[in-house]
């Protein structure tokens, strides 16, 4: 389904919205952030079955993890990462790894299985080829 992203920029204080910006991509530039005042950005995703719970990033919150919100297009990852159920993309690559590995293997011998085949069914046919064009064998 075609989504829209909305994005919805207060001040964390006053809880004021200052900007609400629209784009197909989850993709946003803000401008005119007064420095040092607090933030509260709220991302929703937007289609035809309805619109998400918003993804929070809360700058008012010391010492919270900051975030790099471009191109996110998943609700979770989004989240503070110490309140994520996802796995890192760390511990996620060998496995990542190790399933296009075995795909590849597979794949090839399915190929091979396929050949070998093919390979054998051709002999078979020539065999018979040459059997019947001599009948007494010689």
């Amino acid at each position: 389904l075609p989504a829209n992203f909305l994005l919805e920029l207060y001040d964390a204080e006053k809880m004021e919205l200052k900007s609400q910006v629209t784009n197909k991509v989850p993709i946003f530039e803000v401008s005119n952030i007064d420095p040092g005042v607090s933030i509260k950005l709220y991302l929703y995703a937007e289609n035809a079955k309805g619109t998400s719970d918003p993804a929070i990033i809360d700058d008012s919150v010391p010492n919270q993890q900051k975030h790099f919100v471009e191109g996110v297009t998943d609700f979770k990852a989004v989240k503070d990462s110490s309140t994520s159920d996802a796995p890192s993309s760390s511990s996620s690559l060998p496995l990542i790894i190790s399933s296009v590995g075995g795909v590849f293997i597979l794949c090839a011998s399915t190929l091979c299985i396929i050949i070998t085949c093919r390979r054998k069914k051709t002999r078979s046919n020539r065999d018979k080829v040459l059997l019947s064009q001599n009948p007494d064998g010689t």
